[in-house]
């Protein structure tokens, strides 16, 4: 456990309140205390909305801009409804991630301002939400405009393992690298089509090319290496220009090991739920939660098919040869060593 106890209130999920354009008594009080000569008082979230507000004046948003709220990040341990247990989450992309933070935000209540089956940002790069502002109180915050969800992502970064903080519940969800990774092409195809509004070229010399770049990143790092997100993108970045596969190092985080995330000691964790069944998972939230949450939202390779045969285009989902199979084998080791036997 940390050698510092967490705060109640840094396990709590702070749900931001809306700024509509007109400053409360509060804020209009602590502009008069300015005035009269308390400098040193901080801004509090209605002032630095309001900041934000000009902002988006100045860069002349496309749409009015009628209502800005805070979107705070998850907490990295949360306190479940008990008052007593604590619990934390070690989420991998490609894992189910999107999923299980829905439910976290159900559990929280931030889930109430937000849709999850929302697929507009399949298509375009959302612009309902910034990132271009100072950290507000030392965080980096989101801001939502004119009641418009962000991406359930952003909720929580996709972090390396770190074992601390340590919680009494400490959970992941694991996925076979076979399937992971033909998910991760997928995922690349939709992030592509977003950025440049054209589906990618997916073949077997790009499955190969994808494959033999990670196979030489990890030969070159080790299979139980404890990189950085940054040594791991710049190994990347050096491979894919030396292959001719520069596309990925655009979007290098889909094709990280599992372990990069969830670390290389199984035993850390109190439960390992497989992406293959994750009722388990659910009733653990659920009894985290004191109350039954939602059905997990489906977010699988068949309805994101739906959505973009809806509009006329279609994601390849390549057939491996035995030999690229063998080379996911080889490239993600270290994946099938630490969790093979939930896979």
């Amino acid at each position: 456990m940390d050698a510092m106890p967490i705060k109640t209130e840094e396990m709590t999920h702070r749900i931001g309140r809306f700024y509509t354009g007109r400053p409360s008594w509060r804020t209009r009080l602590r502009a008069l205390r300015r005035r009269l000569g308390d400098a040193s008082l901080p801004l509090s979230e209605e002032e630095w909305l309001m900041q934000v507000a000009h902002r988006l004046k100045e860069r002349k948003c496309k749409e009015p801009v009628y209502a800005l709220r805070i979107a705070y990040p998850l907490p990295r341990v949360l306190l479940a409804a008990d008052g007593k247990t604590t619990v934390q989450y070690k989420q991998a992309p490609k894992n189910g991630s999107t999923s299980l933070l829905n439910l976290f935000l159900e559990l929280t209540g931030e889930a109430a301002y937000r849709d999850w089956r929302e697929t507009d940002h399949w298509f375009h790069r959302p612009s309902y939400y910034l990132q271009g502002f100072k950290k507000f109180r030392g965080r980096r915050i989101f801001v939502t405009v004119n009641e418009k969800c962000i991406g359930v992502n952003t909720y929580m970064p996709r972090d390396f393992f770190s074992p601390e903080p340590c919680a009494d519940i400490r959970f992941c969800v694991v996925r076979d690298p076979v399937e992971r990774f033909l998910s991760s092409v997928e995922q690349f195809q939709i992030t592509f089509f977003r950025d440049r509004q054209r589906l990618p070229t997916i073949n077997g010399d790009v499955i190969d090319a994808w494959l033999d770049m990670m196979k030489a990143v990890y030969d070159t790092l080790g299979q139980d290496s404890t990189s950085s997100q940054s040594g791991i993108k710049s190994e990347i970045k050096k491979v894919s220009a030396q292959t001719g596969f520069a596309s990925l190092n655009q979007y290098p985080f889909f094709a990280f090991r599992q372990t990069e995330f969830l670390g290389h000691d199984a035993s850390w964790y109190t439960h390992i739920f497989s992406l293959r069944d994750l009722a388990p998972a659910h009733k653990l939230l659920s009894e985290l939660a004191g109350k039954p949450l939602s059905a997990f939202h489906a977010n699988s390779s068949g309805e994101r098919q739906q959505v973009y045969v809806a509009r006329g285009l279609k994601l390849v989902r390549p057939q491996l040869t035995p030999a690229q199979r063998r080379k996911i084998e080889a490239a993600y080791a270290e994946d099938y060593r630490v969790f093979g036997r939930w896979f």
